[in-house]
């Protein structure tokens, strides 16, 4: 196990459990932007280029969408993404696996510039998070797969949390009338 490669991805692991916890937006966006930071260097050093490159996306995609959330971003990400992926199949010829890592970076960059509700964000990303376990334990990041499964944890658990708080607030609207 490449210890040093590890250790971003606790780093990684520790800021995003902050970030999902965030109900503002651009704060979640800030501060998971500096977790892919960490995420991206720990999949480099693993030698999963898709992965890296899409947390890498993910740094600018989130700090630019605190300004901006127009259309055109959106495309220039989706086609980075794009082409990302087919540079890595045709010209370096790594297999079809890589292509659960794009597909979760595109979902995270639909998510981060479409969604404006962190309710739905979440829903978005869980399935994302779900391609991405798939990847990092086809990669062997150890500690890759510990952060994408408590992150799926953490998700998982606010969105509990939003549902049962929904419910005893409609229960309570009920009973006053």
């Amino acid at each position: 196990m490449n210890y040093f490669a590890e250790s971003f991805a606790v780093f990684a692991m520790l800021i995003n459990f902050v970030g999902y916890r965030q109900k503002d937006m651009n704060r979640y966006r800030l501060i998971s932007g500096i977790a892919m930071l960490c995420l991206g260097t720990h999949f480099l050093l693993l030698d999963a280029l898709a992965a890296a490159i899409g947390c890498y996306l993910a740094f600018f995609r989130n700090l630019i969408s605190m300004v901006s959330q127009r259309g055109y971003i959106v495309l220039v990400f989706l086609a980075l993404n794009i082409a990302f992926l087919l540079f890595e199949l045709i010209v370096l010829q790594h297999g079809f696996l890589i292509i659960l890592a794009y597909s979760a970076s595109i979902i995270f960059t639909l998510g981060t510039f479409v969604l404006s509700n962190t309710q739905q964000m979440r829903r978005y990303f869980l399935v994302a998070e779900t391609f991405n376990i798939i990847y990092a334990i086809s990669v062997g990041s150890v500690m890759g797969t510990v952060g994408i499964s408590l992150s799926i944890i953490s998700i998982t658990s606010k969105m509990w949390q939003e549902r049962k708080h929904n419910r005893a607030h409609s229960q309570v609207y009920i009973s006053d009338k």
